[in-house]
């Protein structure tokens, strides 16, 4: 009987502190913004950043000398 007591007190324990847990820890959603408009970027800056992607994508892409369409590392 107090075994039983004794587990019956702990299983509420858990639930509360769960449940506390989880209100605690709770986080209200971010107030969504308006995206910049297309034309705010300053354009150099976009095309360094387009041209950085190119730089660390291409050795990805290109072929090898054994035709292999993607490199393995």
């Amino acid at each position: 009987m107090k075994f039983g007591r004794f587990l019956t007190g702990l299983g509420a324990l858990i639930v509360v502190g769960a449940a506390g847990a989880f209100v605690y820890a709770w986080k209200r959603e971010i107030a969504p913004i308006k995206p910049p408009e297309r034309g705010s970027f300053d354009q150099a800056l976009v095309e360094l950043g387009r041209n950085s992607l190119r730089s660390a994508i291409a050795p990805l892409v290109t072929p090898t000398r054994e035709g292999n369409p993607l490199r393995a590392g």
